[in-house]
């Protein structure tokens, strides 16, 4: 008895599974029969035939494109976010930068010469001209700090320039490349004097050379010879490096002009286009008394 319970069970299991794929076969044939007609002109009953079948595919479509719209948004978030992370790291590491680049020149001054007598202000470039970049710079330090016209500035361990004008509270600072700025200067072991001069630099990075003129023709002058401060005159204290000679063009180290003197290129100690800070030495208010006083 059980046993042929279980047959007709396993019976009526076998005429499901035929039922369910004549059925299927059906759908399939029809589906070929009727083609061309809910293809290309659809009629109302193929149009609901094939409706669950739309709805579906429309319903699965905007789901997977909502997914998709959903990623690249996290994804353009995400490049957002790493964009703006390598924005600050950039920022960060330019300030670091700035800092030590600072921490150097701070150092740097500290190791100057300090000959007794004279004072030295510490100074920062707050402006400069782009037509005249190399040549001339503004400080915020002035007259009210005791700064005068025609004292030294001082950057990188070597002279830059001169101070050429002053208001109470800035000073225009001439550098050695501007034929303005004139210094007695030593050349050598031998201390030759020369009269250096500069040389005009007109644009950014061009001309970075000045020249050493009045030079004894009789000397045997070397490239790399140094060159310092004679000390001669009121401003500017002797000693302190402004650079050291070079080869010429035509392959000589000095020229004679006019069978009268000699004439060297000299190279600056300090490229004056990175100075942002500087010293000025001017002289201590009790020297600039006994120096007024003796006038």
């Amino acid at each position: 008895m059980i046993q042929r319970k279980g047959t007709v069970a396993a019976d009526v299991r076998s005429l499901l599974y035929k039922v369910v794929l004549i059925t299927i076969l059906v759908g399939m044939v029809a589906l070929w029969v009727f083609r061309n007609s809910w293809m290309s002109t659809p009629t109302a009953s193929g149009v609901g035939f094939m409706r669950p079948f739309l709805v579906g595919w429309n319903r699965l479509s905007d789901s997977a494109l909502h997914l998709a719209g959903i990623g690249k948004r996290r994804e353009q978030a995400r490049l957002d976010e790493l964009e703006t992370e390598v924005a600050r790291l950039q920022v960060a590491m330019g300030q670091i930068q700035d800092l030590q680049k600072e921490s150097r020149e701070l150092r740097e001054l500290l190791d100057l010469p300090r000959p007794p007598g004279w004072r030295f202000v510490a100074a920062q470039v707050i402006a400069r001209e782009p037509a005249t970049w190399q040549r001339k710079f503004r400080v915020d330090r002035g007259q009210g700090d005791g700064i005068e016209a025609g004292d030294a500035v001082l950057a990188g361990g070597g002279i830059v320039g001169r101070v050429g004008e002053c208001t109470a509270t800035t000073s225009t600072v001439v550098t050695v490349l501007d034929r303005n700025c004139r210094l007695s200067v030593v050349v050598g072991r031998q201390a030759v004097p020369g009269i250096l001069v500069g040389r005009n630099g007109r644009v950014w990075r061009t001309e970075s050379r000045c020249q050493v003129d009045y030079l004894p023709r009789d000397v045997n002058y070397e490239a790399g010879d140094a060159v310092h401060t004679s000390g001669l005159g009121l401003h500017v204290p002797g000693g302190l490096p402004v650079g050291s000679l070079i080869t010429q063009p035509d392959g000589t180290v000095a020229t004679t002009i006019d069978s009268i003197y000699s004439q060297a290129l000299m190279q600056p100690l300090v490229d004056v286009a990175d100075v942002s800070r500087v010293v000025i030495v001017t002289r201590s208010r009790r020297t600039k008394g006994r120096t007024a006083k003796s006038r």
